[in-house]
């Protein structure tokens, strides 16, 4: 019976040991894949500010707002915006963050 006893805890504890080397491996991968990502932001050559002329028409002032906007790409598949409501003012820069397939480009 000791045996035994010994044995199942033995078997407890490696299957919880396993568990959480999975999961730990799974966060490293994501890490990684980060700092991928990361590196080849870091190639792009950065952006030129311009001092272009705006059209004539083109408004010196306004703001963008969206009002319980939901969308997605298509009729059957999951929403990608639910019920989004913000305001962007003149002037403002706005920064979109969010893991891959989060829906920052709708």
């Amino acid at each position: 019976p000791a045996t035994a006893s010994f044995v199942v805890t033995q078997g407890m504890n490696l299957t919880l040991g396993l568990g959480f080397f999975m999961t730990q491996r799974g966060q490293f991968a994501m890490a990684l894949n980060s700092i991928e990502r990361l590196a080849e932001f870091s190639k792009l050559p950065p952006e030129v500010e311009g001092h272009d002329t705006p059209a004539v028409e083109w408004p010196e002032s306004g703001e963008v707002t969206m009002e319980h906007v939901t969308a997605q790409y298509r009729p059957g598949l999951p929403q990608v915006l639910r019920d989004v409501s913000l305001t962007i003012r003149g002037g403002e820069k706005v920064g979109v963050c969010g893991r891959t397939g989060s829906g920052k480009s709708s």
